[in-house]
């Protein structure tokens, strides 16, 4: 008697609790049944989630609908082995996949506050921005803030402290950008509205280096903070930079990484290679219908779908340096 040989099913490695994954496995039966699904990431609050919610509070993101055999990894990447097929988790572990997608977000702070013993948070963390507020409001001491940025986000986060009197009464928040906003039409009335509230807005603002209490820039001026909210235009985390360029990692519009057959990204991890463009979180419910059907379409051989091509916006608003 002849035994019978076993096919083993696909394995797919999700990096990250962003708002593309999240969305991925809202509706998880046709991955499940065809994929063995392991998710890596050190919390289950991701991305996409718009600044004043986080500062509410109020919003959880538990795994309730994903499917109860999947496998989830409290870590981070560490490391990716491209040619192998095998991830590195910051505590050592390996893991193997057969296809892999990214959504781990942005570098959480720029290499110019390693030095720093004040607090940094990362404006692109919807658990910093929580923890942020909950150091503000008029029973804290006094604190100067400083909102570093150049990107739709920061001033998404400033326009959501200047709607939060509570937050911000008795404390100093000013926004530095690279660039001259104003230069912008669209958003020059958004950030004088943002000076009309008493939050500064300072141009030109290239930091170098951030310690103790005080930001250097680089042409020399030297800005008082107590902490720093960073919410600088994407770039890729440490573990992908050696596959990924300025912005993130290229996709096409397959969402696929370009010069792979296996891994897939999207959301602030994932610039679009023809106009290097970083995949907006707005869109993420749509990326995540394209990454489930290219996904299956690996896996059963299928045509793949593409995605629309979003308006070239960030790139415009980060300025030529950040």
């Amino acid at each position: 008697m002849t035994a019978q040989r076993t096919t083993r099913r696909p394995r797919l490695l999700l990096v990250g609790w962003g708002a593309v994954h999240r969305h991925l496995l809202a509706a998880p039966r046709s991955l499940a049944a065809t994929f063995d699904i392991t998710v890596v990431a050190p919390e289950r609050i991701g991305g996409g989630i718009e600044p004043a919610t986080a500062l509410d509070g109020r919003f959880s993101h538990p795994l309730g609908h994903a499917p109860p055999e999947l496998v989830w990894h409290r870590e981070r990447l560490a490391g990716l082995q491209t040619v192998h097929q095998r991830a590195i988790l910051t505590n050592g572990q390996r893991i193997d996949y057969d296809l892999i997608s990214l959504a781990i977000g942005t570098r959480r702070v720029p290499a110019f506050v390693g030095g720093s013993t004040a607090r940094v948070y990362s404006g692109h963390s919807p658990a910093d921005l929580r923890a942020m507020a909950r150091q503000l409001g008029p029973s804290h001491s006094a604190r100067r803030m400083l909102i570093v940025g150049g990107s739709p986000q920061a001033l998404l986060v400033a326009e959501a402290l200047m709607r939060r009197p509570d937050l911000r009464d008795g404390h100093t928040l000013t926004l530095l950008w690279p660039g001259d906003p104003l230069r912008h039409r669209s958003y020059r009335r958004r950030f004088k509205r943002l000076v009309q509230n008493d939050i500064a807005l300072v141009r030109h603002v290239v930091p170098i280096e951030y310690a103790g209490h005080k930001l250097v820039a680089e042409d020399g001026r030297r800005f008082a903070g107590d902490c720093v909210l960073w919410a600088g235009p994407a770039a890729p985390a440490a573990a992908v930079e050696s596959i990924a360029e300025g912005s993130g990692l290229a996709v096409d519009r397959h969402l696929r990484v370009r010069g792979t057959k296996t891994l897939f990204a999207s959301g602030a991890t994932a610039a679009l290679a023809q106009t290097e463009t970083v995949l907006p979180g707005r869109q993420a419910v749509a990326h995540a219908k394209v990454l489930q059907h290219n996904l299956l379409a690996m896996a059963r051989r299928n045509g793949m779908r593409r995605i629309a091509c979003p308006p070239v916006l960030v790139r415009a608003m980060h300025g030529s340096r950040a």
